[in-house]
């Protein structure tokens, strides 16, 4: 808590912790939960792209106290006005949460979908293996050649970040992009133009 505060006996009181501050992190889209471990797995078609919202939790970045968890709500501005994101969890019962987030620890969190920047992932061609002598016996994936279209309608360039995640019966061979490793993930990382559509493939074995 910045400053002294006194709480009676047998009472409670808020206080806040953080208010009219500005705070800098970087903004990103992902098919998903950055740790899932089967999106790649299945094909989809077209479907927005999530925002993913990252951060540091330091001075240099405007923050520098440990953050409690508990529930996000979201605005934008749009002409002129603060507006609430509508968070898709609410419609489940849940809400937006951040975690326990210490001093220099690194955090993000989902800010919705962008209608503007779409994903689709098609099984190019299948191929048949005899998964009884392998691990994967018991998964049910379809193995083979897939690819991954990703298409931004938007006016600007954004950031994609994919983590290239298999479960661990599972291989990804031949990537046909150079992944970068953050915090020992390889991830599909690039900047995609404005109005361009940008394709991935990959081949999923059993392992």
């Amino acid at each position: 808590i910045p400053e002294p505060v006194t709480v009676a006996a047998k009472a409670q009181k808020q206080v806040a912790l953080i208010t009219n501050r500005t705070v800098s992190g970087g903004l990103t889209y992902g098919l998903s939960n950055p740790f899932d471990y089967e999106v790649l797995q299945d094909e989809f078609d077209w479907r927005p792209m999530v925002r993913v919202v990252r951060f540091r939790n330091d001075a240099e970045s405007g923050l520098g106290l440990p953050l409690p968890a508990g529930a996000l709500s979201i605005f934008d501005s749009a002409s002129g006005e603060v507006i609430p994101i509508p968070d898709e969890l609410e419609e489940s019962g849940e809400r937006l949460r951040l975690e326990d987030t210490a001093v220099g620890q690194d955090n993000f969190f989902i800010a919705g979908e962008s209608p503007q920047v779409m994903a689709k992932l098609t099984l190019v061609k299948e191929k048949e293996y005899d998964c009884s002598k392998y691990d994967a016996g018991r998964l049910y994936v379809d193995f083979g050649e897939y690819r991954l279209s990703i298409a931004n309608a938007n006016p600007f360039p954004v950031e994609v970040e994919i983590p290239v995640l298999v479960q661990r019966q599972i291989k990804l061979k031949r990537p046909s992009e150079h992944l970068i490793k953050r915090k020992g993930i390889k991830s599909l990382m690039l900047t995609l133009p404005a109005n361009s559509s940008h394709d991935f493939s990959y081949v999923l074995k059993p392992r």
